[in-house]
């Protein structure tokens, strides 16, 4: 099947100087046609050099862009967390750079029904609240059973010590 390609939907780009269809164009509102002055690969490909050339700054960026979308925060303000916090988790105390084996960011904890922010925690901390559903009769459950058994691991330990 042949297609047609009207005039009125032809545009050159100003990088690659090639004419080519309009949807080959991001819209940009802010252009008076409605349409970046690039096309598609030769902005795709001006991002990726930025990107390359600036990585420490995107990387601060998507992070900014991630806490204000999941948390309503800004970069700045989970720093501000963290510096309250010694930087360390507000449950166990571990820091970023012993957090789970690696090097990883503090997770921010955060109530699932309300949404308010109550503190900054290393990913095991943060990944075991939410698998006890952040219940604290379950954290009693489990600080119980581990009080009960306490004495029956030590014993095994022992015996398996001295067999």
């Amino acid at each position: 099947q042949r297609r047609i390609v009207m005039p009125h939907l032809l545009k050159t780009c100003v990088v690659c100087e090639v004419e080519k269809e309009t949807v080959d164009f991001y819209k940009c509102a802010a252009k008076k046609e409605g349409l970046s002055y690039k096309c598609k690969s030769c902005d795709n490909k001006a991002r990726l050099s930025w990107t390359k050339a600036n990585s420490e700054r995107h990387k601060k960026s998507l992070r900014d862009r991630m806490l204000k979308s999941r948390y309503g925060i800004s970069l700045k303000e989970y720093n501000t967390l963290c510096e309250q916090q010694e930087h360390k988790c507000a449950v166990c105390g571990c820091t970023k750079e012993n957090n789970n084996g690696g090097i990883h960011h503090l997770a921010v904890d955060h109530c699932h029904t309300t949404g308010a922010i109550r503190g900054i925690l290393c990913s095991n901390c943060n990944r075991g609240l939410g698998l006890l559903g952040d219940d604290i009769e379950s954290v009693r459950k489990v600080m119980a059973y581990l009080e009960k058994h306490n004495d029956t691991t030590q014993e095994n330990e022992n015996n398996r010590k001295y067999a």
